[in-house]
């Protein structure tokens, strides 16, 4: 039922859409039918295309490489002869308003290239494209010299390889015209190419014989075409050989040189990257007959004889796809092989030479053999904290910690600031350990400073291997350097020592200075200015005797804290024992008490007299009594009109003067 319901489906599909649904040659059963298709026949042979629609159609034209005008056919006709310059004859035919075909007879040089299909139905168009390709023998080439010398009795190898397009299938070995009995060693086909070697018993009769090689390419109307080439045969006997056989009967015959190096006797190691091209090689005192190479793929060995000048591929013997090595005759003393290292390898290598006979008369060699041991790089394990961008400030640091395990050989950790070698800050750093299974670990913990030149560059961590060839391993750790500048507060973070001590000292001094101005402003005390000095002088009938040390000696030691009283008795014309003037140095704030004091001292001669309005007249800058201009404090001041201690009182003696020194309030 289900069945059934598909098949309606698909009619009701095909009846709706106007598709191509059949084409002649043929596409891709599970592709498109309209793709593009090639078509490969020989050259003079007959084709036929065709391309069949769900529906019918109005018109069918075929158009051709050479870019003419189309051949084309529309109803009513059915078929139609196309005659075009450089073309052969086109024939169309129209079956059943579906199908539209063309004949191609004796396909030429300019017939061979796209041919496309074009049916139309209305507006609606369809295309299907067909490439002609002209089938071309295929190039076949036998490895070595057009004259090949071989040795009587003894096997020999030959290479054989061909190219076409299709590949060819299969590759076919002929001696004078005849068959030879072989063994084929190794054949194998790579993209549209094949290559096939194969080992034969040499033979006198071989002697000046052509070798041929044939390979043969089928076209899509399964028509053959063959390609060889071919080769001429010398054949020799053991006593033509060119060794003196004294010589090596009486020397030894040993390996002398090798890669990789190493003393005779000894088993050197080489390290080497996976993937690598390597050639290994060993050379001997005297011409060998012999090389044979043992790898740790197989228990086989690979070998070449010294007449072999095309090489050997060693993939068949041993039974691996995964390595490609192949040996090669480098000179009558060297042999070499050459290879793309893998996991395979990795193990012991020997290198088996084997001289030509001692004596033509016996088969009797002497042979020598070297070993080495191939071990490959092993990737590292690598922790570290490496985002893809830094975001720091001018004179941040960045902590980074490398931490590596499992690597083999020693690890490298290199530093790069965009393409220059950077060195950064190590903090900490633990030299390579070697666990039971030969691995090493490394950690390493640096500090990286941030500048605002590295801006925008990129730092990069590099943990770099080397193998024993020169090849290098890498892992590559990259971020982007965001770096700030500090900001202003901050900006001292950068001066040197010196300057930072002299802006230290600076500030210091300024703010000592303010905190003298402050002390000088409380205490009234500001040296850098002049203390006016308030006079008067006594009237001709007052006496001011000159007050008795001893008594003045407490009050003086009380006030000489904050001022100075000052006596002079040897004014002119003065008695003595009487005082000619009397100086107070005081702060404005002690006003009060320096007046205290005076008053306390006038007091001690009879209660002088010193009348506040006289005391006024002298303080505010008025004429005194000889008419000279005084200054002093403002009569207004507070301070001054507390001075109570100046009061009325008889005052005798000789004309004097008082002298009353503070600090001006303007």
């Amino acid at each position: 039922m289900l069945l059934e319901a598909g098949l309606i489906l698909k009619f009701i599909s095909l009846a709706s859409s106007f598709e191509i649904i059949e084409r002649f040659p043929p596409g891709d059963p599970e592709g498109d039918a309209a793709q593009t298709v090639n078509y490969h026949v020989q050259r003079d042979s007959k084709v036929e295309l065709s391309c069949t629609a769900s529906q019918e159609f109005n018109l069918c034209q075929w158009m051709n490489p050479s870019g003419a005008d189309p051949c084309g056919i529309a109803a009513p006709d059915t078929e139609k002869v196309c005659r075009k310059n450089g073309i052969s004859e086109l024939e169309l035919s129209w079956t059943d308003r579906k199908k539209c075909s063309l004949t191609i007879h004796n396909v030429n040089q300019a017939e061979m290239g796209e041919w496309t299909c074009l049916l139309q139905k209305n507006k609606e168009n369809l295309r299907a494209t067909t490439v002609i390709v002209e089938l071309k023998a295929p190039e076949v080439v036998i490895d070595g010299p057009r004259d090949i010398t071989v040795y009587d009795g003894e096997p020999k190898e030959f290479q054989c390889t061909a190219t076409g397009t299709p590949t060819p299938k299969s590759i076919s070995w002929y001696i004078a015209g005849r068959d030879i009995p072989l063994t084929v060693l190794a054949s194998e086909i790579k993209g549209n190419q094949i290559e096939e070697r194969v080992s034969a018993l040499a033979s006198m009769s071989w002697n000046d014989a052509t070798l041929a090689c044939h390979a043969e390419v089928v076209d899509d109307q399964g028509k053959a075409i063959t390609g060889y080439d071919e080769r001429r045969l010398q054949v020799r006997s053991i006593e033509q050989s060119n060794y003196n056989e004294e010589v090596l009967r009486m020397e030894s015959f040993e390996i002398v040189q090798r890669h990789p190096a190493g003393e005779r006797g000894t088993t050197p190691q080489t390290i080497l990257s996976s993937d690598a091209e390597v050639t290994f090689s060993c050379t001997s005192n005297h011409p060998w007959h012999v090389c044979m190479w043992k790898s740790p793929i197989s228990d086989q060995s690979c070998g070449i004889f010294a007449d072999n000048i095309l090489g050997k591929e060693c993939t068949a013997i041993w039974n691996t796809k995964e390595v490609d090595w192949k040996i090669r005759k480098t000179s009558d003393t060297t042999c070499s092989i050459t290879g793309k290292v893998s996991i395979a390898d990795e193990g012991m290598w020997n290198c088996d030479l084997q001289s030509k006979p001692v004596s033509s008369q016996n088969n009797i060699h002497k042979d020598d053999q070297q070993y080495f041991e191939v071990l490959l790089i092993k990737t590292p394990q690598i922790s570290i904290e490496f985002p893809e961008e830094f975001e720091l400030r001018d004179g941040e640091s960045q902590r980074i910690v490398v931490d590596i395990s499992g690597a083999f050989p020693k690890p490298e950790v290199i530093w790069r600031l965009n393409n220059q070698e950077f060195k950064p800050v190590i903090v900490d750093s633990t030299p390579p350990t070697m666990n039971s299974r030969g691995l090493y670990s490394l950690k390493q913990e640096v500090d990286f400073k941030a500048k605002s030149d590295d801006n925008g560059r990129r730092l990069f961590c590099i943990v770099r291997q080397e193998d024993s060839e020169g090849n290098v391993e890498e892992q590559v750790f990259e971020a982007f350097l965001n770096i700030k500048a500090k900001p202003m507060l901050m900006a001292t973070a950068s001066l040197g020592p010196g300057i930072i001590a002299a802006i230290v000292s600076v500030a210091v001094l300024i703010l000592l200075i303010i905190i003298l101005l402050c002390v000088s402003w409380r205490t009234g005390k500001f040296c850098f200015r002049t203390r006016p000095t308030q006079v008067r002088t006594l009237e001709e009938d007052e006496m001011l005797p000159k007050p008795d040390e001893s008594n003045l000696g407490a009050n003086h030691e009380t006030y000489a804290q904050d001022g100075k009283i000052t006596y002079d008795d040897e004014g002119e014309g003065s008695p003595a024992g009487s005082l000619c003037s009397l100086t107070v140095e005081a702060p404005k704030r002690d006003w009060k008490d320096a007046t205290r004091l005076m008053g306390s001292e006038f007091q001690k001669f009879d209660e002088p007299t010193l009348n506040h309005d006289t005391f006024n007249s002298f303080a505010t800058n008025q004429p005194d009594d000889h008419g000279e201009s005084q200054e002093g404090p403002n009569p207004d001041d507070p301070v001054m009109q507390q001075n109570d201690h100046f009061t009325e009182g008889n005052v005798h003696g000789t004309p004097k003067r008082i002298q009353y020194d503070s600090e001006s309030e303007t």
